[in-house]
């Protein structure tokens, strides 16, 4: 009986090592503190609001 394997699937672009660190922003409505809610590896977005203001928003993980 022979076995095929399929071949492994190809690393993402953008290569996340264990020690890489998420931080959140500042609000970019009023420029307060962010606080980080959600992290999507799939998307490589983090969801982020604001203590001040509310404000829900999207942003990169990795910003160039």
């Amino acid at each position: 009986m022979q076995v095929r394997l399929r071949p492994r699937r190809k690393p993402a672009s953008t290569s996340f090592t264990e020690q890489t660190v998420v931080l959140p922003n500042v609000c970019p409505q009023c420029g307060g503190p962010g606080y980080l809610e959600h992290i999507n590896l799939v998307h490589e977005t983090k969801t982020q609001t604001c203590r001040n203001c509310n404000l829900l928003w999207d942003s990169a993980i990795a910003e160039v």
